[in-house]
């Protein structure tokens, strides 16, 4: 069975301390290496960014990571570079933003929302929609008079071909990250595969890379375990990614991360949660 990383967390209480103890790890490195069956005792740190293909990578992250020397790789979303569509999590941020309750709760009653939940609050409502209810979205944006491609076209959100183009030049590496960042929890086998398959051959074709890498959006749970299998030999895909954390990988060349976005705690202290979640699960067997 392939090993997990062996996390080592330093004690560091300075920013200086911080740079000089870091050890990066590069997707090359990665790759070369076989980490699915060695134990190593390294310090993980983030190198990838999973945002989605946002146009702050460029601006706002890529001058800092050049600065530091830091490799990293980025995991887009086909449907969105050259902001081409938008996130349907982003869409109803946007609605929520620009509409008042009231105009949202008459918009879906117009629409055959009547009862929406216990409150009958429009905001809640919006912020449950799951993929699959994309269209309903596209209706109350097309309703109330708001333009997504107008948005998009003005704000320009997403990284630009050119831009990614220009950060691989400098060395920065590109993955997959689906066509357009579902929950894989929310969609079909069949339909798993269409976007594992479809944005591995858009980072394949417009990037040149023969075995690109793929990172899940969320996470892989709901993940068709046959997908899960057999996506790198069927899809020539290199490495995927996940989310559940440190654990032992229990399929070959699947790594899980520690996600570090959704908790407002420091790094040091989810780090080590995590690691004394796994101490703990496998004290029991787990």
């Amino acid at each position: 069975m392939p090993k997990t990383l062996k996390i080592i967390i330093p004690t560091l209480k300075t920013k200086e301390q911080f740079e000089k103890s870091q050890c990066y790890i590069c997707l090359e490195s990665l790759l070369i290496n076989d980490y699915n069956n060695k134990e190593l005792d390294i310090i993980i740190n983030p190198a990838t960014e999973n945002r989605t293909g946002l146009s702050e990578l460029y601006h706002i992250i890529r001058p800092i990571l050049i600065e530091k020397g830091i490799p990293a790789t980025l995991f887009i979303n086909a449907a969105f570079v050259d902001n081409h569509d938008l996130m349907y999590r982003y869409k109803v941020s946007l609605l929520i933003e620009h509409f008042t309750k009231e105009s949202l709760l008459k918009c879906l009653h117009v629409l055959g929302k009547n009862k929406l939940n216990s409150t009958n609050d429009p905001v809640q409502f919006l912020k449950q929609i799951n993929y699959s209810e994309i269209p309903l979205v596209n209706s109350i944006a097309e309703h109330l008079g708001f333009d997504f491609s107008d948005y998009l076209r003005l704000h320009k959100p997403y990284l630009e071909l050119s831009q990614l183009e220009t950060m691989a030049s400098e060395g920065f590496t590109i993955g997959a990250h689906s066509v357009d960042h579902p929950n894989f929890s929310d969609i079909d086998a069949a339909s798993q595969h269409d976007q594992v398959k479809l944005s591995v051959d858009y980072v394949r074709n417009t990037f040149n890379i023969s075995n690109p890498t793929f990172a899940f959006p969320f996470s892989a749970d709901g993940a068709d375990a046959a997908l899960l299998q057999n996506m790198h030999s069927a899809y020539k895909i290199s490495r995927s990614f996940g989310t559940a954390g440190l654990k032992r990988n229990t399929v070959e060349n699947h790594i899980d991360r520690i996600p570090a976005e959704y908790l407002n705690w420091p790094l040091e202290s989810i780090v080590k949660a995590e690691y004394h979640y796994y101490l703990a699960k496998k004290m029991i067997g787990k």
